[in-house]
């Protein structure tokens, strides 16, 4: 959907994730909680890559109270993050002419 959004309509890359994703919610998909998630990654060919997960988690989760194993936010399709800029600078140039970056004293 979003290919076809992108070659039919020129939609940018945030609004063709929004529309996918109410497309998909209005066709009855639910967001996976993150157990599900996790469940999901690791299927098939990865399964045997769940119990290094497991170790991780519980020796991440062992630290304290106030830490958790999370996932930071399911991927959802409104919430996609802006292409990079990079892949359209000239190669070797690390900022358009009369841009530079922000700079700030450090003591």
């Amino acid at each position: 959907m979003r290919g076809w959004l992108r070659s039919e309509h020129g939609l940018p890359q945030n609004s063709q994730w929004a529309i996918a994703g109410a497309a998909a919610r209005a066709a009855g998909w639910v967001r996976p909680s993150v157990a599900e998630y996790v469940d999901g990654q690791y299927t098939g060919p990865k399964a045997r890559l769940r119990p290094i997960y497991d170790v991780l988690a519980a020796a991440i989760t062992s630290l304290g109270d106030d830490v958790t194993v999370s996932l930071g936010s399911v991927p959802e399709p409104s919430r996609a993050f802006p292409p990079s800029r990079a892949s359209a600078l000239p190669p070797g140039r690390a900022f358009p002419p009369g841009r530079t970056p922000h700079r700030a004293a450090l003591p």
